[in-house]
């Protein structure tokens, strides 16, 4: 986990790990506050209707787990 160091002056320091998280955990914000509108999915004989952001989670998620399932194989 990163720190927060405090200097000798009694400042405090901020590493850049935290600096990187915060301004993910905004950008991530922005993202989900921007597309909140529902959307339709239409697959095979299913429909489903979720939030935008909702809907590319997921999506990205399927992505993410595909590309470790396939780096597996290759070990």
């Amino acid at each position: 986990m990163a720190e927060v160091k405090t200097t000798s002056t009694g400042g405090m320091k901020i590493s850049p790990r935290v600096i990187v998280g915060l301004v993910l955990g905004a950008v991530a914000l922005a993202f989900i506050f921007q597309n909140r509108e529902t959307v339709t999915i239409n697959l095979l004989m299913f429909t489903i209707k979720a939030a935008n952001w909702v809907v590319l989670l997921v999506i990205f998620g399927a992505g993410m787990a595909a590309g470790w399932l396939l780096s597996q194989r290759r070990k």
